[in-house]
């Protein structure tokens, strides 16, 4: 007896995509750096123009201390680290607290100045320039892992970066004295400018050719950099938004009711 079959066109293109996804293995990249010992990154592989470019993704690595205790409130300090030290970077950090009515609080940590990179460069030797993206959100909210880096390194051979800072009163609150001298998410940013500076040759990346880009609270961040340390970049591009959008501007009023209001003691 003859059995026959009936194939099924759904099931055949489920079968379809589980084989394509099981036999697609990513590789591990370990990377010694300057100052953060060994991050391990994974491969990633990237279809444009029919061409599969690989991407090695670092994702979560932290730069700065943990801004909580006696650094909360205060400027970001560079993350120190040992040679001996590995970091496994194959999830992204955790976002800052949002201070925004419709967001709701999950999976947000006060230790989130991490950073990600994408780049084209397997073995660290090469020398692209590096493109660092700021996220929008009018200083009140955002993560980085809203921009996913790995098309842009591709296409444009180039190394992405995507950063966290901090942002509402955890960033911007300015009691006018050591216990909050204010604008502590810009002072972040350039903390994460500082790290890339230092370590970003072991992932392939010049060091003297770094863009920043972004938009809205993005190129108001640009403009701040520019005018205090200038030296940490070569060339901007702002996308939309200035330093005199109504985001940039203090308002003590407000942040001190979002403060009041926050579930944490």
């Amino acid at each position: 007896m003859v059995k026959s079959f009936v194939t099924h066109p759904v099931l055949n293109t489920l079968l379809l995509l589980y084989v394509c996804v099981v036999g697609y293995q990513a590789e591990i990249i370990n990377t010694t750096t300057a100052t953060a010992g060994i991050i391990r990154g994974k491969t990633n592989t990237v279809s444009i123009d029919d061409n599969n470019i690989t991407i090695v993704e670092y994702l979560g690595i932290p730069y700065a201390e943990p801004p909580f205790g006696k650094l909360r409130f205060q400027h970001s300090i560079l993350k120190s680290g040992n040679a001996s030290d590995v970091f496994e970077a194959f999830e992204y950090g955790p976002p800052c607290y949002e201070f925004t009515p419709e967001t709701p609080i999950v999976n947000h940590s006060e230790d989130c100045l991490s950073l990600n990179i994408f780049t084209p460069s397997t073995n660290g030797t090469d020398n692209y320039p590096v493109m660092i993206s700021i996220y929008c959100g009018g200083s009140l909210c955002g993560k980085s892992s809203i921009f996913d880096g790995t098309r842009l390194a591709a296409h444009g051979d180039v190394v992405v970066v995507t950063m966290n800072y901090r942002y509402g009163p955890f960033g911007f609150l300015s009691t006018g004295d050591s216990v909050a001298p204010g604008n502590s998410g810009t002072f972040d940013q350039e903390t994460a400018l500082k790290w890339v500076n230092i370590n970003i040759d072991s992932f392939g990346g010049n060091s003297s050719m770094v863009t920043i880009f972004g938009k809205t609270s993005g190129p108001a961040a640009l403009m701040y950099i520019l005018f205090r340390n200038h030296s940490l970049f070569q060339r901007g591009i702002s996308q939309c938004g200035s330093v005199n959008g109504f985001w940039t501007q203090s308002i003590p009023d407000q942040h001190s009711t979002l403060l009041r209001d926050s579930p944490w003691p």
